[in-house]
């Protein structure tokens, strides 16, 4: 069939329209679609694989009640069985002393695991970028990036870090960030038969964690660091940490700025 010069132009035109029509709207679908991100989690020597959609409206967080806490260690046996922790490290673990006066001799615990700080050391020392934090507040380490240097274990200033000797790489507490895509709640959560643990999102007022902070006084481990752990405690023994280790007091109002310098060696 021959097509004329006027048709022939006609036609380019509607092409060349559509085409510039549809471009945009390619890349409006494209940056709609990017919802969904990998992230990794790590059981025994295997790094896996799981699908993290992206919520930078929440704010995970957790209060540990130690009035609740009986040190049965079992947030830190399912801590363990979930992620198979190799033996000698640990990546949730409870601090344990015994106390005596002149009446009574009486056991104190202190559960510990990663702070997940807003002002994360382990994250601005890190040489390749492996540690990092993600919008919902947690902060994690790309297995497939990190060079096993242990900055970010040197920089933590809450021994949450170590040296994961099945992987290479640093490894810590997670708030087990591939269950809470499945609806989950972190293990040591779930097991604890005291409730103990309490996690949520710090963003919703309603919910448990966040009353909690701003009903209750809560406490953060080495406040004056300026890092701002987003693991808080609701009466802690003043005798389970040395003098320069121990917790300062938050009180249940919204928390003042602060100014005071992180001091940390960078081995860079």
């Amino acid at each position: 069939m021959k097509i004329n010069r006027r048709t022939f132009v006609k036609r380019t035109a509607i092409v060349l329209s559509a085409l510039s029509i549809s471009a945009p709207i390619k890349l409006i679908t494209a940056s709609r679609e990017k919802v969904v991100e990998k992230g990794m989690w790590v059981k025994g020597s295997e790094i896996n694989e799981y699908v993290h959609t992206p919520r930078p409206d929440v704010r995970y967080g957790m209060v540990i009640d130690c009035n609740k806490c009986v040190g049965c260690h079992l947030c830190a046996v399912a801590c363990r069985q979930e992620y198979d922790v190799p033996k000698g490290v640990w990546r949730s673990w409870v601090k344990e002393i015994e106390k005596e006066d002149s009446t009574e001799r009486k056991k104190c615990f202190l559960p510990r695991l990663c702070n997940h700080c807003e002002n994360a050391p382990c994250v601005s020392v890190c040489p390749v970028g492996a540690s990092y934090k993600r919008e919902d507040g947690i902060v994690l380490t790309d297995y497939k990036k990190c060079i096993g240097c242990k900055y970010c274990i040197v920089a933590c200033p809450y021994d949450a870090r170590f040296l994961n000797p099945l992987i290479l790489t640093s490894d810590k507490c997670t708030f087990c960030d591939h269950r809470l895509e499945e609806g989950k709640l972190p293990a040591c959560v779930e097991i604890c038969p005291r409730g103990a643990r309490i996690f949520g999102d710090l963003n919703d007022h309603e919910s448990e964690v966040a009353k909690l902070i701003h009903g209750k006084p809560v406490e953060v481990m080495k406040k004056k660091l300026g890092t701002k752990p987003q693991v808080y405690y609701i009466n802690p023994d003043k005798d389970m940490t040395p003098a320069e280790y121990m917790i300062e007091t938050y009180s249940g109002e919204k928390k003042k700025k602060e100014h005071d310098e992180i001091k940390l060696l960078r081995w860079i």
